[in-house]
């Protein structure tokens, strides 16, 4: 995720700040696709359509909980309506996390933004084995 982040940002444009206390950690692999996939469309929503100039990503893990929370300062979108007006990106993020025991919610933040929190009870590689 932080080289993703460092080519965005190499690219100008768009503020992206990133923090993380999942230094050394791994997830098992479709977790960590999914979540990275689920991010990227994430990213991709939000230089698309949000002409935002900021973006703050969050990812925190602890007591098996994994949880990550993006923002941006962007235009939003309302959640009415919210799978007919913005297409499968959606509604793929949602059954992304559905597989693998996640969910993700979306909330406008006015005067202008979005926040997005994705949450899923998950253990590191090392807690499955008993090294953790």
């Amino acid at each position: 995720m932080e080289s993703f982040i460092e080519r965005i940002n190499t690219l100008g444009g768009i503020e992206i700040s990133f923090s993380h206390n999942i230094e050394n950690l791994r997830f098992e692999t479709q977790t960590e696709i999914n979540v990275y996939r689920v991010i990227c469309e994430l990213f991709h929503n939000t230089f698309k359509h949000a002409r935002a100039e900021k973006i703050s990503l969050m990812i925190h893990y602890a007591d098996n909980r994994f949880v990550a929370q993006y923002f941006d300062d962007g235009i939003g979108f309302e959640n009415d309506g919210l799978l007919n007006k913005h297409g499968m990106g959606i509604s793929n993020m949602s059954s992304r996390l559905k597989t693998i025991n996640g969910s993700i919610e979306f909330k406008r933040i006015k005067p202008k933004g979005m926040m997005t929190n994705i949450v899923l009870k998950t253990m590191t590689i090392d807690n499955k084995h008993g090294k953790g």
